[in-house]
């Protein structure tokens, strides 16, 4: 299953000419109580005017257009520290800010510089 999810992000990546696609997972949880496996539902990251980063299920348009399950979202925000995207585009935009000293603003960060870089995040979906 793994293996499928790491080759369809890497086939993300190898199609975009200019370089600049971003690739996420999504990622099942294991619940701390009961050890038992979630799977994870299919979402966009979103973040609010006062920079609350958090995740929102799809709307019944955006599930719609959805051909498969390997096919990704388009999600205007993205998790900041766990994302496949080429080497050397992340230096481009500049990489991580070393100033950075709380956790989660890296999802902030990398979800502004990329659209200020005038790319958009895809997701992409477990198998």
């Amino acid at each position: 299953e793994r293996e499928r999810e790491i080759f369809h992000m890497q086939q993300r990546q190898v199609s975009n000419p200019l370089h600049c696609q971003i690739a996420m997972p999504i990622i099942d949880a294991i619940d701390q109580h009961t050890m038992e496996l979630r799977t994870a539902r299919v979402q966009r990251g979103v973040f609010t005017w006062t920079q609350m980063f958090y995740w929102v299920d799809l709307n019944l348009r955006q599930s719609k257009v959805r051909q498969n399950a390997a096919e990704p979202v388009v999600s205007p925000a993205m998790a900041g520290g766990i994302f496949a995207m080429d080497r050397k585009y992340f230096f481009e935009i500049g990489s991580y800010d070393e100033g950075l000293d709380t956790w989660g603003g890296e999802n902030i960060e990398m979800s502004l510089r990329t659209w200020m870089c005038g790319v958009g995040p895809a997701l992409s979906l477990s198998l």
